[in-house]
């Protein structure tokens, strides 16, 4: 089993770097894929997930790194799920109709075009201050660049809004992974029923680890024993880990700082004002705090 993503993120990836070769290997010897997993797009997932925990504690001068380093993860879970699936019958129908809905959330394609537009024009704009106390962390903001801000994201803590992010992309690999189980994880394939919803010849299977034709065949005639074997050449897919990341925590922010915000956003008259009353309060905030 990988470690708890939260508690240890980066030795999660080390494992799952180590797992994804074992996998690859056993996968795509052959021209074509035998069988198919979501353990790179796993990968991708936690390293999106990773990076945006490191926003919680980042300092001014880092965050732009954390966030562009959050923004391309998140971005290739997507571009990895689609590189992994492709010959999957059906597959293609079923992500044309998830892309249909992503499109109508605002805040998934507003870290598109963010992810884009770090990547290929500038930087991310953001704002950001600390609060009274001299151990205080920082709280930041996105505010409208070249693209607006969507309302849902307005006036929120910038590092709880991109945790939320990858908390969708976990629900949408879940969902692939209702709706086509068998091409999700080997070892869900390499099962009884998996074999038979894949029509899937063992021998070839087990020939495309590598592994001689002649092995199989001196093997027990005892299908169940036979994928038990080959099972131990595959590692599964976290589901576990990825379920956890569905569910997200909010942060909270010291009181003193949310009073003086929640009393802005009260104030304030629309998007544009809520902003301007938001910076009002963080400087008020900011000054008290000398």
């Amino acid at each position: 089993m990988h470690a708890d993503p939260h508690s240890a993120p980066s030795s999660v990836c080390a494992e799952l770097s180590e797992s994804a070769h074992r996998t690859e290997r056993f996968v795509r010897l052959s021209q074509k894929p035998v069988l198919t997993s979501l353990l790179l797009v796993e990968e991708r997932l936690l390293e999106a997930h990773y990076f945006a925990q490191t926003l919680r504690r980042a300092l001014p001068h880092q965050l732009p790194y954390h966030l562009n380093a959050f923004l391309s993860a998140a971005r290739a879970v997507t571009w990895m799920l689609q590189k992994e699936m492709s010959e999957v019958p059906g597959f293609e129908e079923w992500y044309a109709a998830r892309q249909a809905e992503m499109g109508n959330d605002k805040a998934a394609r507003f870290f598109l075009l963010q992810r884009n537009f770090s990547q290929k024009e500038g930087r991310v704009r953001t704002s950001g201050y600390r609060g009274p106390k001299p151990r205080s962390g920082w709280s930041y903001r996105f505010i409208d660049g070249r693209h607006k801000v969507p309302a849902d994201l307005v006036g929120r803590d910038l590092a709880e809004c991109c945790a939320e992010h990858p908390a969708k992309l976990a629900r949408l690999i879940l969902q692939f992974a209702d709706d086509f189980p068998y091409h999700s994880c080997p070892q869900r394939a390499l099962t009884v029923e998996g074999v038979e919803a894949l029509g899937l010849n063992l021998r070839d299977v087990f020939i495309s680890t590598g592994l001689p034709g002649n092995v199989f065949d001196a093997a027990p005639n005892d299908k169940e024993v036979q994928l038990g074997g080959m099972r131990t050449l595959v590692d599964a897919v976290d589901f576990k880990a990825i379920e956890k990341l569905t569910k997200t925590k909010k942060r909270r922010m010291p009181t003193s700082i949310d009073a003086h915000l929640k009393h802005a956003l009260m104030v304030a008259d629309g998007s544009h004002g809520s902003r301007a009353a938001i910076i009002a309060a963080a400087l008020l905030i900011t000054r008290k705090g000398h």
